[in-house]
């Protein structure tokens, strides 16, 4: 339901069934300046929220979606995240369908 990335935040605000909760979740990430990025149900649901934000070797900002996340973007939030990340759109579907996981599952083992 939430991917933060250093300038941008990606996230589904009406899974926060608690208002008081979901408005201090919002304060609370645009207080560090970050854009949000609200994504629906049917997007959170297709990975778009389980993203992974990545440095190169240009130490430019990569943020890593599978090609499901990426499809249930709609173009304004895919041209918001470009203005800040070049998008690394990975076919990892058999993953998502038989681990039940994402890119962000897949990539944080890697780094830990």
């Amino acid at each position: 339901m939430l991917s933060i990335a250093e300038k941008y935040a990606v996230i589904n605000l009406d899974s926060i069934q608690n208002q008081l909760e979901k408005s201090f979740c919002k304060i609370a990430l645009e207080k560090t300046g970050k854009e949000l990025i609200p994504i629906s149900y049917p997007q959170m649901n297709a990975f778009a929220a389980n993203v992974f934000e990545v440095k190169n070797t240009k130490n430019e900002s990569c943020l890593v979606l599978s090609e499901t996340a990426y499809k249930s973007l709609k173009p304004i939030q895919i041209t918001t995240i470009e203005k800040f990340s070049r998008l690394v759109v990975v076919d990892v579907r058999l993953f998502e369908k038989i681990g039940g996981g994402g890119i962000r599952c897949i990539l944080t083992g890697l780094f830990l």
